[in-house]
């Protein structure tokens, strides 16, 4: 079954691309993922002051240096915990921005695709019809030829020259028929429709 080139100028079916591509929604989860770990961060970064508000008073000298002693060492804990988040949290934001990035080549990848595949249907269609209007030709050519041989006014070495020439156009006219097919399954593979045959399969997806 022949494979049915999908319809639509190349804004249309550039936007239907980027609505079903399957690797942009992978990207998109992608870049969630980066900002949520991103604010993971950030949260582990703010030190959590413990014991420091309950510390208790005590006549005891020995006991109130104890409490202040340990609520040091936890806020230098908390604080040197924070400070290493901070650094996670840097990495994290740079991942965010790097998965943006990918996510932007990758956007381009697809419009360049598309718009080849476009382009190279859009050249086919007509060397396609130019191809089987030139078969017919050489098929009239060799019904004309054929009355000639008959009526004794054209040799065979001059029909098998028609006939050759007929050939070449039947086989120029399946290249062309060959190369318009791969040209839609091209566009339908950049549009995520994996070269649908014999439909023209709707968009799909949701909009960013």
């Amino acid at each position: 079954m022949d494979i049915v080139a999908p319809a639509g100028d190349p804004a249309a079916l550039v936007r239907r691309a980027l609505l079903q591509r399957p690797e942009l929604f992978a990207r998109d989860r992608a870049v969630l993922m980066a900002k949520e770990e991103s604010r993971a961060a950030l949260a582990r970064f703010l030190p959590r002051l413990v014991g420091i508000g309950s510390l208790e008073t005590s006549s005891d000298g020995n006991l109130v240096h104890g409490h202040w002693a340990a609520g040091a060492v936890t806020l230098t804990a908390n604080l040197f915990e924070g400070f290493a988040g901070l650094a996670r949290r840097a990495q994290e934001q740079r991942e965010v921005e790097l998965e943006k990035e990918r996510r932007r080549e990758l956007y381009a990848t697809i419009v360049l695709q598309v718009l080849s595949a476009w382009r190279e249907l859009r050249e086919a269609r007509p060397a396609l019809a130019r191809a089987e209007e030139e078969a017919e030709t050489a098929l009239g050519q060799l019904q004309q030829a054929r009355a000639l041989v008959d009526q004794g006014l054209l040799g065979p070495s001059s029909l098998a020259a028609v006939v050759a020439a007929v050939r070449g156009a039947e086989a120029a006219r399946e290249s062309a028929r060959v190369r318009e097919g791969v040209a839609a399954a091209m566009l339908r593979l950049a549009l995520g429709e994996g070269g649908v045959a014999g439909q023209d399969a709707g968009s799909k997806g949701e909009g960013r």
